[in-house]
């Protein structure tokens, strides 16, 4: 589930030697206990892709805490895996390929009425992956009943739900995956589930909110990002946003794992772009300003998302980037340089007028000869 330094050792040894690294089988929101870092096999050839399928995995929870992932890290993997699974455009996405073979395995047992309830979720979560929560749902619900005390049927039907739409059945479909949290999960360490469930609680927060925005009747509810940190603005002393700056009274209401909390939704939502924008926001409160604006850039121009607001903080972050590309130690101050000009245009004008000196002093020469020959 992790990444960590031990974790990308075990990818690159499983890459070298072409064989199969071994990771934790949940993206929590989205399970799938029939993945467990396969490499993606190319059925032509029988040579394994360079990269593990449900590796996407969010940040790594241990005793000692949970840390996010390095931006550029969680940019490739997870984030880039999964909306390279999702998008139909791309030719030899092999990724998807081994999405939709995998499903359609289990749409044959499931409509021959063989599936076990594991086979189910992972089907959804296939289903979730490639951009079909509606049959997603239509697969988990005859499981979902009274009887029915598995977690991770209704933490992914929750979010399938989600992405069709109905934000309030979600949002009860995840306090029920909450209401069902075990203590104890085969291939899971209790930090690991510990950190699903805060993050599912998340999730279920997010979703809240959403309705309450659509119940009040804004007309652009999402003008601004999430208030899944409570009181949390993204100020500077100033009481403005600034670039690398968060005011001290703001960063109270920071939680210290915010970053990897908002990095694991994007696993579960990678195309949520109004939760990537929160991603972009915590990243420049953090200081890493470069980041962030990478991020916004992301959000206005790659998926379209444009508010004020956004535009507005993505203009601050802008013009701090600009203002801290200083030039070179070896270039001369402006006062230098200024000396430096006035000196080579007085050179300049001066082998100009002796170039003149020597063009004229031979025109006389040759008209001098000319008259001689006369």
């Amino acid at each position: 589930m992790g990444r960590g330094r031990v974790r990308r050792v075990a990818v690159a040894i499983a890459l070298l030697v072409g064989g199969t690294t071994v990771l934790p089988m949940a993206a929590a929101g989205v399970y799938n206990p029939a993945e467990t870092g396969a490499a993606v096999a190319d059925p032509a050839t029988g040579r394994s892709d360079r990269f593990p399928v449900e590796a996407p995995a969010g940040p790594i929870a241990t005793t000692e805490g949970v840390a996010a992932l390095r931006f550029d890290q969680f940019l490739i993997d997870p984030m880039g895996l999964l909306l390279r699974i999702g998008n139909e455009q791309l030719n030899d996405n092999r990724i998807r390929a081994h999405y939709l073979r995998q499903a359609d395995r289990l749409r044959t047992k499931v409509r021959s009425g063989t599936a076990t309830v594991p086979e189910r979720v992972s089907l959804s979560a296939y289903l979730i992956r490639l951009g079909r929560p509606e049959e997603a749902v239509d697969v988990l619900t005859p499981v979902a009943g009274r009887d029915c005390r598995d977690f991770m049927v209704f933490a992914n039907l929750g979010t399938a739900t989600q992405l069709t739409g109905e934000l309030r059945r979600a949002a009860d479909r995840i306090q029920e995956a909450l209401d069902y949290w075990p203590r104890d999960w085969p291939g899971m360490t209790r930090q690991q589930l510990e950190w699903y469930r805060q993050v599912e609680r998340d999730h279920r927060r997010l979703l809240l909110l959403r309705l309450r925005e659509r119940a009040s009747g804004r007309a652009r509810a999402d003008e601004t990002v999430d208030e899944l940190f409570p009181e949390l603005r993204f100020v500077g002393e100033s009481g403005v946003y600034e670039a690398g700056q968060l005011a001290a009274a703001m960063r109270e209401k920071l939680p210290a794992d915010a970053l990897a909390r908002v990095q694991q939704l994007l696993v579960w939502l990678p195309a949520d772009t109004r939760l990537y924008w929160l991603y972009g926001e915590l990243l420049n409160a953090h200081g890493e300003v470069a980041a962030a604006l990478r991020v916004l850039d992301e959000c206005v121009y790659g998926r379209q998302y444009q508010t004020a607001e956004l535009r507005a903080h993505r203009l601050v972050l802008l013009e701090a980037q600009a203002r801290s590309v200083s030039p070179p130690d070896w270039l001369p101050g402006r006062r230098q340089l200024t000396v430096v000009g006035s000196l080579a245009g007085v050179v300049v004008v001066a082998l100009l007028v002796l170039q003149v000196r020597e063009l004229r002093r031979r025109w006389r020469g040759s008209a001098s000869a000319k008259g001689c020959c006369r």
